[in-house]
């Protein structure tokens, strides 16, 4: 696996092994640095060290690629980095699943590859779109995009088998500083002006950690996931960002005054999957609601951030 120490990556690391399975992860600490059990395999290295890549992917059955350098804020700022660390993993991650004779690459995509979806919920099928290749913002989509491309003709030509993993807005505790919700909880314990870009109606399917991973964890070994296509999310969730605001004022019990300042470059105003192929396949069965998650995200951030004030 690789990005086993980051945010999605650790929470898959337990579950698999909780049931049983033999993990090797490779992972440089710069996206997430979640200490693992020992009985995992570690190696410290860039996913852009081709060498290392192979290495970890020596001997193995299966591959979750799932290093990769995200969040907004890096979007707009460091876009080039988003494109090579990117892409140059993707591209080490398939060679070295051709040349060691890897079963299965499971890829992590996202959302952001519909750019400005316009058919709700949006299934597979939608196009993939980068509206504005001047706009930084999308960076990130324009990878993912590659990404898949890579993944699946690589494993076409080779003769190995892939499947794409297309998250939508997961997030949890742990989940960094690059995306809105814990930026959120920070604005409110620091007690600093809580801005919103635009004006809060822009609506999201939130989707918490662990109801991603199991699915995820079935992509690696499920039989009629070979060379498939999920949108992992949970639709029943969605919510607009005035909503997730007003949640978030009753979990913490904080009274909260956005201020809406305009978008530099905006994205898409609503995100909504339809995850009927991952529920049939991978299980796919969301549990947690936005008001327990927001709970449990909150309580995770909120300890952590009075410390850096005191």
């Amino acid at each position: 696996m690789t990005g086993g120490r980051g945010f999605v990556g650790a929470r898959l690391v337990a579950h698999l092994l909780a049931d049983g399975k033999d993990v090797r992860v490779i992972d440089d600490g710069s996206r997430g640095a979640a200490e693992l059990p020992p009985e995992v395999e570690m190696l410290d290295a860039d996913v852009r060290d081709a060498e290392a890549v192979r290495t970890a992917c020596r001997g193995v059955e299966a591959v979750a690629h799932l290093a990769a350098v995200q969040g907004t804020g890096n979007f707009y700022e460091i876009p080039d980095v988003v494109l090579d660390v990117n892409l140059r993993g993707s591209l080490n991650v398939a060679q070295a699943c051709s040349s060691e004779g890897v079963r299965r690459l499971v890829f992590s995509s996202s959302s952001e590859v519909y750019g400005i979806p316009s058919e709700f919920p949006t299934p597979e099928s939608a196009p993939l779109i980068v509206p504005d290749a001047t706009n930084p913002r999308w960076s990130y989509a324009a990878s993912k995009i590659a990404g898949e491309l890579v993944a699946i003709h690589t494993a076409r030509r080779h003769g190995f088998e892939f499947v794409i993993l297309r998250y939508h807005n997961v997030y949890g505790p742990a989940m960094g500083w690059d995306h809105v919700v814990p930026q959120f909880i920070s604005r409110l314990i620091h007690d600093e002006e809580f801005t919103v870009q635009g004006d809060g109606s822009q609506r999201r399917a939130f989707c918490y950690v662990d109801d991603a991973v199991a699915p995820t964890a079935a992509a690696l070994t499920a039989a009629e996931a070979v060379n498939g296509i999920f949108n992992i999310g949970n639709p029943a969730e969605e919510h607009s960002i005035n909503e997730l605001v007003s949640v978030l004022e009753e979990v913490s019990g904080r009274s909260i005054r956005p201020r809406f300042v305009p978008f530099e470059q905006p994205g898409t105003d609503r995100r909504l999957p339809d995850v009927s192929r991952a529920e049939h396949v991978l299980g796919l069965r969301p549990s947690v609601t936005l008001e327990e998650g927001l709970q449990r995200t909150y309580d995770w951030y909120a300890p952590r951030l009075v410390e850096t004030i005191g």
